[in-house]
């Protein structure tokens, strides 16, 4: 059985991870939205590299020289399929093109390439192997310029570099697939995602190491209790070296209780201006620019949800929304809409702010006549995440996580993103895109109730977790 190059990845990513695949032992294969996402992205991404490849062709390479797409390597060992293969027929040489969908050369593009290198020098007469990306200051006006949307990188330097490793664990992976027994200790580092659990996290209790914050998987303090054998955080030795935040997240475990510095939250809050206006984007980033003035991957900005709690009980609240339904440029429709119900005074309320305020410049950008009052909304905005990011309040029910996905569930349990139709961000995004490219009459319209729906609650959310806070 040939090891392919996607299984190549994955046994770097995670032996054990490439074992269950082969072995039909994966537990539950997670759909991966944002994955989806990049593959849909990297369709249209290919079709405009063979356009751009077929051009280039033509103008730099010697006459009669062709063009293959998708052209596939098996040596009965390993496998992989070439996204643009050109032929010189006058040198009697061949160059290979892959092309990504992203702005710049990821570590797997790197050892994907490089496995890909090493079984087509076998096979054919190799001269040059490059990697098409995305120009990330391209920005679009009119048609597409393919010239200028692509980036074309010489890879030999870094296929020399990855050569002798590549060529050591490809075997390595290869033996693995022929092998009756799991590899031991090679298991990955992210239980909650993780596809085969009981392989890689046997025994593994309900809190564990994963979830103490600021560990990162790599650190010599995370090597350490793996190596002492501890997954349990209760068993971390007392002269173990922690963070205040780790301190805090081990104290709330041991006692089942949440850790509150109740004045801190006290004095962010008592600085907060009524009304106060909880918002939420949601926003769509394709590869190709759909618009004028956009950058690939630049976001969209369709929707928003906002509540407006105008006084410090809470009583009074007042709830607006919009969603942008067809193919046009929603920037200034969205702009003029979500400002007219945005007084001049007042907190703006978000849940980790760098987003909403990077879409709030780049707005600025398209629609320039209201640059002054969008970036008004940045000078007023508290970001919530702040209070559980900066451990004024650990919980170890969050798992370490500051994500109001995480949060939510502790603090107000009576609210619940499971029972919607979308209840995340990504499916979101990719719903959207049908909604105005695809999707037509009753189906149209049941997409459009479930995107108000599931925006609606990401600020009904923020609004129940302030009110918690406030009521401490």
């Amino acid at each position: 059985m040939a090891l392919t190059k996607s299984q190549f990845i994955t046994y770097l990513d995670c032996p054990m991870h490439l074992w269950a695949e082969s072995n039909n032992l994966e537990e539950h294969k997670q759909r991966n939205i944002f994955l989806e996402h990049l593959s849909r992205q990297g369709y249209k991404v290919e079709d405009l590299a063979e356009k751009f490849i077929k051009e280039k062709v033509k103008k730099e390479y010697p006459l009669g020289s062709t063009v293959e797409f998708q052209y596939e390597l098996n040596d009965g060992n390993y496998l992989s399929q070439i996204d643009i293969l050109v032929k010189d027929r006058q040198n009697n040489t061949v160059d290979i093109y892959e092309v990504k969908s992203s702005s710049h050369i990821k570590k797997s593009h790197e050892y994907g390439v490089s496995f890909q290198d090493l079984l087509a020098q076998k096979l054919l007469p190799v001269k040059k192997t490059y990697l098409i990306h995305i120009n990330s200051d391209y920005v679009k006006q009119g048609e597409i310029d393919l010239e200028q949307l692509f980036v074309i990188e010489d890879m030999t330097d870094i296929i020399f570099k990855h050569k002798d490793e590549v060529e050591l664990k490809r075997a390595q992976a290869k033996d693995m697939l022929a092998d009756s027994h799991p590899p031991l200790n090679e298991t990955c580092s992210k239980p909650q995602t993780c596809p085969c659990p009981n392989l890689c996290h046997y025994n593994l209790p309900n809190y564990s190491i994963y979830d103490i914050p600021d560990m990162r998987k790599n650190s010599s303090q995370f090597m350490e209790l793996m190596t002492m054998g501890i997954q349990d955080p209760i068993y971390l030795p007392s002269d173990f070296l922690l963070t205040t935040h780790q301190e805090k997240y081990l104290q709330s475990l041991k006692t089942k209780k949440p850790v509150i510095d109740k004045s801190k939250i006290r004095q962010k809050l008592d600085n907060l201006e009524f009304p106060l206006y909880f918002i939420d984007y949601e926003t769509f980033g394709p590869a190709i620019p759909y618009f004028d003035n956009y950058s690939p991957h630049q976001n969209i900005v369709f929707q928003y949800s906002l509540h407006v709690v105008k006084d410090k009980r809470g009583k009074e609240i007042e709830h607006f929304e919009y969603l942008h339904t067809d193919q046009s440029e929603p920037s200034r429709q969205f702009i003029e809409h979500m400002l007219g119900n945005i007084g001049k005074t007042g907190s703006i309320i978000s849940w980790y702010k760098p987003f909403e305020n990077s879409r709030n410049k780049e707005l600025a950008k398209l629609q320039p006549e209201y640059r002054d009052s969008l970036l008004n909304l940045n000078e007023r905005t508290f970001d919530l995440i702040e209070i559980f990011k900066k451990q004024d309040y650990v919980d170890y029910r969050f798992r370490g996580s500051s994500s109001i996905k995480n949060v939510l569930p502790v603090l107000v349990p009576t609210l619940s993103y499971k029972d919607l139709n979308i209840g995340k961000g990504d499916v979101a995004m990719l719903e959207w895109d049908n909604l105005v490219h695809k999707y037509t009459g009753n189906e149209k319209n049941k997409v459009i109730n479930d995107l108000l729906e599931y925006c609606k609650l990401d600020t009904w959310a923020m609004v129940e977790i302030w009110r918690v806070l406030n009521n401490l």
